[in-house]
């Protein structure tokens, strides 16, 4: 976005920058990666979802929250509400991100996946599984 609108209380966000380049953290640094109504601006999902899987640790909780783009749509309609336009899927729900995550690994374990929150959203956690040596999860 061109200018911040992310705020806790009176801070401002500390750290602004691409979601598909998250070059302040190491591979595997963090124990978890939260978004909350980003991820589907974005026309690359799968390369944002691969930066996000890059700096989780094993065993690391990836938690997203989002618009079900269909779902959403309609209720904007219904309820006269002007539309987001920076959307970028007419497609994107859960499952298309549950697709783009098993292409890109295995090695995940979905803890919670509810494809239906409040009046259009979804949630899901899932966990970054250890690999071992022998190349096993």
């Amino acid at each position: 976005m061109p200018a911040q609108y992310a705020a806790v209380g009176s801070h401002r966000a500390q750290l602004r920058g691409d979601a598909t380049d998250l070059k302040w953290f190491r591979d595997e640094s963090l124990d978890y990666v939260f978004s909350s109504h980003l991820l589907e601006d974005f026309v690359d999902t799968r390369a944002v979802l691969r930066e996000w899987l890059r700096v989780l640790k094993p065993s690391g909780r990836l938690v997203i929250y989002c618009p079900d783009e269909r779902v959403y749509s309609d209720y904007c309609r219904k309820n006269n509400w002007p539309y987001n336009v920076h959307h970028k899927h007419a497609d994107f729900s859960l499952k298309y991100v549950q697709d783009h995550l098993n292409a890109l690994t295995p090695n995940l374990r979905y803890l919670v996946a509810n494809p239906a929150v409040e009046d259009y959203s979804w949630e899901l956690v899932a966990e970054k599984i250890p690999v071992t040596n022998h190349g096993e999860a």
